[in-house]
């Protein structure tokens, strides 16, 4: 016996994939006897295998709403007010009818509007938001039917709804999904009876391009809204009758690919764009837990990229059967012989695989043959090549798979069930540093309609690797596939070089993408990316990126995306050290008569001043300042002839759908009096705002910390911390905490920390404040014993005072072991108690086994 494993297993064959690898609860052994062997495995199945596939940068979202399925108590239209609402002055209060929802800043028996009531006043930016031009407020919650809503600007007090005044909810606003990639938004809309009605009939389709016209869409929060107050039948609005349906599908970018199933089965992933094997770490990285997939470099996948991900995701309630038995049989030094007998959930088949392997200076062969038949006799089979001859190399493979045959997902494809595909690739070196290579991969496919299709992936690569001369590779490709045809061309440089310790990296990366659909219509990419590190003999660093991506349809740009990211370090100033980074990406979406810009801008500088660089006695003191600037926006129908700036450093004024803009700045202070003794202090002002339609107000918050740490031989470590906030948000936020710890080793096994907290909070509403605090004092012990066992001991009081509960007392006590009672087991217990004096009390216990082998 060689090996005996039990639990969640993988599945594994000698040279056999023609069914996926399973995540499995059983066990597996593996007999060895001279260089022969036999493995089994069973147990259930504990996973599924799945393709999915992807387009682009982008997923593609669909979705079908109904007309009943207006976005309800979110817009409301102001009535025509005496006079204009001027920009900051307005204030919205709101009546729930609800006594027991009443908070500290409800305004009761307040009469505004000529009504009395119990209002909780709404602040502009964090409960709704105005758009001025077109007098609508944007509530962030929903505002029930119900409830009264009064609008108070420049001495007007305006009803928008109360038990008289009713009518103001905009009933033609449809939310579809944030965050849509302009012009890809297709809809159609439906009556009951399956008739398609022209978008025109409605009123957003006036060029009659059967496309919602940009006027009508809100791209960033995915909102259509139709010019019409009621734009469907009044029986749609007054007895809730369903009469029209509008399917739509839109296109959102995200850096980020997210399978649809997780967990995922570590290293059952399988990567292809547009017909390639990528590799794991190189190309891209996986998140097992969450199922998201993110590409590590510009190139690997463009706008118009095919992605096809297979995986295993885990399904630990999955009990379907399996088992397998397979021999390995060698013969000789070069051939093993590998026949064996499966069943997966209720398929059988038995299977044969095998490889045989020579190599002999630069000659090399190795051929991998696999066949596997099932009880209905349909068969799956995939044979590998691999050559080598000096100079040139061969490297070959068909599969197949039969009408009837289980691949348990393995031949699912984008177009179609897999029934053959060859793959024939041919490399060359004839000359040093150069590499000639040519691929071409063919598939003959059968989608869901029993009709045949046909892919095909031709590529050719040259390359130049001479590591003292500039690098590069030209990669030329077609593909050629059942919706349109692909043309790639693509260029990467790299160079290296050195001078008098000046260093200097370049790279770079020039790609286009022709695609073509039919003879009137193509569509064209050119995207390039140049990245450039300077390392100065004088300390002196620059890092350079450059990112751009010009989109065509039928020779009309379609998109326009510019990246660039600049850091400087620079040190060659005694005593003064400089960090600076800029980072903007600005996307130009061209539509019919105007065009749509998002903006995503980031500046930070930091300046470290050492004046002990200048004169010794100095040391004893640091600083550094820091200054930023972050802000998001996206600006609709701008006009189409309107020049953007190619770098811009504060949010544009006009047009604004949304806007978040963060400012800050900080001061620093690092004191050393003493070799044990250090301080610092620090002072941090922001100011932030988010708003939809306009420039947001900017509201600050003030931040003081200091720090004081002291390390004595005798006494232990000793830490104090303050830190004061001011926040000058509604409601106003003052935030104290003080925090003391002394911790001191006894010995290499005995260690003691005491440690104290005291916070106060005081919200402020204006017309009543509110004040919570908590203090807690807590002494823990720690005594190692052995080589790797522990207890820790600990007791701890807590005094609450809370606006809403009021004055609470409690202990705290707890212990934790662990214990290594043999050198591959380890035993975790935990305790702890929440103790309430004048209450109940709490308690949480843990155990924990783990072995590690």
């Amino acid at each position: 016996m060689y090996r005996v494993n039990g639990g969640f297993l993988s599945s594994e064959y000698y040279e056999f994939n023609l069914v996926p690898r399973f995540s499995t609860f059983g066990a597996n052994t593996k007999l060895r006897h001279v260089t022969h062997s036999l493995a089994l495995q069973g147990g259930q199945l504990k996973s599924s295998f799945r393709s999915e596939f992807f387009y682009g940068k982008s997923f593609t979202h669909r979705d079908t709403v109904m007309d009943v399925q207006y976005l309800k108590n979110t817009f409301y239209k102001v009535p025509p007010p005496s006079a204009p609402i001027r920009e900051g002055t307005d204030t919205i209060f709101v009546d729930d009818r609800l006594p027991e929802t009443n908070e500290i800043d409800t305004r009761v028996n307040l009469t505004i509007g000529g009504i009395t009531g119990d209002f909780d006043p709404l602040i502009n930016g964090f409960h709704y938001f105005m758009d001025y031009d077109r007098n609508i407020i944007h509530f962030l919650s929903r505002i029930e039917d119900d409830y009264i809503v009064v609008l108070k600007s420049n001495e007007q007090e305006i009803v928008i709804q109360s038990d008289q005044i009713q009518g103001n909810m905009l009933e033609n606003v449809y939310a579809l999904g944030p965050d849509i990639v302009p012009a890809s938004l297709e809809l159609s809309i439906y009556d009951t009876l399956g008739t398609l009605h022209p978008l025109n009939d409605f009123g957003i389709d006036n060029d009659d391009n059967n496309q919602v016209d940009a006027e009508f869409i809100n791209y960033r929060l995915g909102y259509l809204i139709f010019p019409q107050t009621r734009p469907f039948p009044d029986e749609v609005y007054e007895q809730q009758i369903n009469v029209y349906l509008m399917d739509y599908e839109f296109s959102t970018q995200s850096l980020f690919y997210y399978l649809s199933e997780n967990p995922v089965m570590i290293g059952s992933e399988k990567v292809v764009v547009d017909g390639e094997q990528l590799t794991r770490d190189h190309h891209y990285i996986v998140d097992y837990s969450s199922g998201t997939v993110l590409f590590l470099s510009e190139d690997v996948v463009s706008a118009f990229s095919e992605i096809e991900i297979q995986y295993v995701s885990v399904e630990r309630d999955r009990e379907d059967i399996f088992y397998s038995v397979q021999p390995n049989i060698k013969i000789g030094s070069d051939i093993n012989f590998a026949p064996g007998f499966s069943q997966i959930d209720d398929e059988r088949f038995g299977h044969l695989s095998g490889k045989y392997q020579k190599s002999v200076e630069n000659k090399s062969l190795m051929v991998v043959p696999q066949l596997a038949i099932n009880e209905e006799r349909a068969w799956g089979q995939d044979h590998l090549l691999v050559a080598n001859y000096h100079m040139f190399t061969v490297n070959a493979n068909y599969r197949g798979y039969s009408e009837d045959f289980e691949s348990f997902g393995l031949s699912d494809r984008r177009y179609g069930q897999l029934r053959h595909s060859g793959t024939v690739s041919l490399g060359l070196e004839p000359i040093t540093y150069v590499r000639l290579k040519g691929t071409v991969n063919r598939e003959a496919l059968v989608d869901s309609s029993d009709v045949d299709q046909k892919t095909q992936y031709v590529a050719g690569r040259i390359e130049y690797l001479n590591p003292r001369l500039p690098n590069a590779f030209l990669l030329v490709a077609k593909n050629t596939l059942p919706e349109y045809e692909k043309i790639k061309y693509q260029l990467n440089t790299n160079y290296n070089f050195q001078v008098y310790d000046n260093k200097m990296r370049f790279s770079s990366v020039a790609r286009r993408d022709v695609l073509t659909f039919d003879a009137e219509n193509e569509r064209k990419t050119f995207e390039y990316v140049v990245n450039t590190n300077i390392s100065l003999r004088f300390p002196l660093r620059v890092d350079i990126y450059l990112h751009g991506v010009d989109l065509y349809d039928n020779d009309n740009r379609d998109k326009d995306e510019n990246e660039i990211r600049l850091a400087l370090n620079a040190d060659f100033i005694p005593g003064l050290y400089y960090t600076g980074n800029f980072q903007q990406k600005k996307e130009l979406f061209y539509l019919a008569s105007s065009k749509d810009l998002s903006i995503r801008h980031y500046l930070y500088n930091n300046l470290n001043i050492a004046p002990g660089r200048w004169y010794s006695a100095f040391s004893i003191i640091n600083f550094s300042f820091g200054i930023g600037s972050n802000f998001d926006q996206y600006i609709d129908n701008l006009a189409a002839d309107q020049d953007v700036p190619s770098i811009i450093f504060s949010p544009l004024e006009e047009n604004i759908a949304t806007l978040t803009d963060a400012r800050n700045t900080y001061a620093r202070i690092f004191l050393t009096p003493f070799s044990n003794l250090n301080i610092e202090l620090k002072h941090t002002r922001l100011k932030s705002g988010t708003a939809y339609y306009d420039i947001p107000e900017l509201r600050p918050t003030y931040i003081n910390e200091a720090r004081v740490e002291y390390d004595h031989e005798k006494i232990g470590f000793l830490t104090s911390t303050l830190y004061l906030s001011e926040r000058h948000i509604y409601p106003a936020q003052t935030i104290r905490n003080i925090y003391l710890e002394w911790t001191k080793p006894w010995s290499a096994r005995l260690r003691t920390k005491l440690s104290g907290n005291v916070r106060n909070d005081l919200d402020d509403y204006e017309t009543a404040q509110t004040e919570n605090s908590e203090s807690n004092v807590r002494f823990e012990t720690l005594w190692r014993f052995g080589g790797r066992s522990y207890v820790n001991i600990n007791l701890g009081a807590k005094r609450q005072d809370r606006y809403a509960t009021g004055i609470t007392n409690s202990l705290l006590p707890g212990f934790s072991v662990n214990l290594n009672l043999i050198q591959f087991l380890f035993l975790r217990f935990d305790y702890e108690a929440n103790v309430i004096l004048s209450g109940s009390t709490t308690h949480l216990v843990s155990a924990k086994i783990a072995g590690s082998f």
